[in-house]
């Protein structure tokens, strides 16, 4: 082979491994791009913190005046249990994936350990503490109140943690929050 054309396969393959690691990085922008978060009525949500990471599902009524919704952000899913009634929230991390490296997606899962499939009932417990110290008990990170790390973030930057209590519990104290 000629050397230009070294050159050229060389080039090639550095493209390539480039446009590879790249797939999945992070595209910071700068602070003046940041959007306000895009909220819909089921309380799902999108652009959510300081660099837009955060996304929501919609909150799902868990019946006795609690309801859940699970957060994404770029490496954690994260379960926030409002109980409506006592208006106090716990944040539940989920666990570290066991399916060995994980490329372009959340590390630490939540969602496929809920019920019915799976062992995380967010319905345990007659209160908020109590179902703190079962989810401590089966291994899961928690935490009391919604705490995401984001200490640069504005408050446009957050969506309505209570928004599931207003959905379906709009006269319990979590809704007047």
């Amino acid at each position: 082979m000629a050397p230009r054309t070294y050159f050229f396969a060389l080039l090639f393959l550095v493209g390539l491994i480039s446009s590879a690691a790249d797939a999945c990085s992070l595209v910071y922008e700068p602070w003046w791009a940041n959007e306000k978060v895009r909220a819909e009525e089921d309380c799902s949500f999108d652009g959510g913190g300081r660099y837009d990471f955060l996304r929501g599902n919609g909150a799902q009524d868990l019946g006795q005046g609690r309801v859940y919704q699970v957060i994404t952000d770029i490496a954690e899913e994260t379960a926030v249990v409002s109980d409506c009634r006592s208006a106090e929230q716990v944040q539940v991390n989920g666990l570290i994936k066991d399916e060995g490296y994980v490329s372009c997606g959340s590390l630490r899962k939540t969602i496929r350990f809920l019920k019915p499939d799976g062992i995380l009932d967010l319905s345990s417990g007659e209160s908020i503490a109590e179902l703190s110290k079962i989810l401590r008990q089966r291994s899961f990170e928690v935490r009391t109140g919604v705490t995401f790390d984001d200490r640069g973030a504005r408050p446009r930057d957050y969506p309505d943690f209570y928004c599931g209590c207003k959905l379906y519990y709009p006269d319990s104290p979590g809704a007047k929050l």
